[in-house]
């Protein structure tokens, strides 16, 4: 069988994204096919370049919907895969997620539904912030389930209006049947633009959905949340697992942009239980993680900060950030940082933290 039946639709959307989302699935080193379908856009010239995709590439499978947003409403039935990875025409995945999540579902089969961190972007790839699935800031990306869960909507929520928040009630609607496991790395890219009003809306099939159209179907929201909140148990949320890493995962975020001349993860001045490491080995399975008192060359260094790391004739503590950040990066990873006791640099990069 399949491993991974990553499933994506495609609305009013170009080429461009199919070639950039294709992309990113082939940087995946774990049994995968991709189901792929047309929302029965007004031009017709995606729905044609996936189809020759699918004929040029046999793991690219297209399916025909037999109703608009059937597909996007729930994709498992059109996968054959174990897991279902759902992932929606303006997001991108990161190298090693599907491998990540295989080797969870595989150590917790009490785990049916596995989030990821995500890295926020305008259209024009600008850097806007890190989302992760929690109470009180919901980011539903990277959601990948067992297959073998059964998804049926029937009774709960009108068909039309799942376009607009399908992420959200497919992993609420299967956190109330399994366990959930979020990830604390980045392993998704979301690309967002900007509309006149300075709102943010994902790109493809939803760009065309108006404010109004939203508002005609809040009752439909509405009445799934009363679902989901009264059938909702103790078990429900996220299984514990990464929770020990607290900060340290967080403040690694970061590092899913390191140079391939990096593939070494250094932790200098770091006290750290072995269950701990075991822990963050877990979290950066494809990146070599040593310990020491000093810094070593061909390894990213982290630093913890309360040691003094002279350069030159300044004591300072790091910070890293590579040519590709912009000063909006730069502020973002302050801000995230500031709140930690350890910090990044590469090479003889370098900038004081405040």
């Amino acid at each position: 069988m399949i491993k991974f039946s990553v499933c994506t639709a495609f609305f009013n959307d170009e080429k461009v994204n199919v070639d950039s989302l294709y992309q990113s699935l082939l940087k995946q080193k774990i049994d995968w096919e991709w189901v792929v379908t047309d929302d029965f856009s007004e031009n017709t010239e995606v729905k044609e370049y996936l189809i020759d995709l699918s004929k040029n590439d046999n793991r690219v499978r297209y399916v025909e919907q037999s109703h608009k947003m059937q597909f996007m409403r729930n994709p498992a039935p059109f996968a054959k895969g174990e897991f279902v990875f759902h992932i929606d025409s303006d997001d991108l995945v990161y190298p090693g997620y599907l491998e990540m999540c295989d080797k969870m579902f595989t150590r917790f089969p009490e785990v049916g539904i596995i989030l990821a961190g995500g890295q926020f972007l305008s259209q024009h790839g600008k850097f806007r912030s890190y989302g992760l699935h929690r109470d009180d800031a919901i980011c539903f990306l990277g959601r990948c389930w067992r297959r073998n869960i059964e998804i049926d909507f029937t009774g709960i929520i009108e068909e039309n209006f799942f376009t607009l928040c399908n992420d959200m009630f497919i992993v609420k609607y299967l956190s109330l049947k399994t366990r959930l496991l979020v990830i604390p790395r980045i392993f998704i890219k979301y690309r967002e633009f900007v509309n006149d009003d300075n709102n943010y809306k994902p790109f493809g099939h939803r760009i065309g959905l108006s404010d109004d159209l939203m508002q005609s179907h809040e009752r439909s929201k509405n009445q799934f949340l009363d679902y989901y909140y009264k059938n909702r148990q103790p078990y429900n949320g996220r299984f514990p697992y990464f929770e020990s890493l607290g900060k340290l995962s967080t403040a690694l975020w970061p590092l899913h942009d390191i140079p391939d001349t990096f593939k070494k993860i250094r932790m200098v001045g770091f006290s750290l239980d072995s269950w701990q490491k075991i822990l963050l080995q877990d979290l950066y399975f494809d990146i070599e993680i040593t310990y020491g008192d000093n810094l070593q060359t061909d390894s990213l260094n982290i630093i913890n900060s309360s040691l003094e790391i002279k350069i030159g004739d300044e004591f300072k503590v790091l910070i890293h950030f590579d040519s590709s950040n912009t000063e909006s990066q730069i502020t973002q990873y302050k801000s995230i940082l500031r709140y930690y006791s350890w910090t990044i640099f590469n090479g003889n990069t370098w900038i004081r933290r405040y």
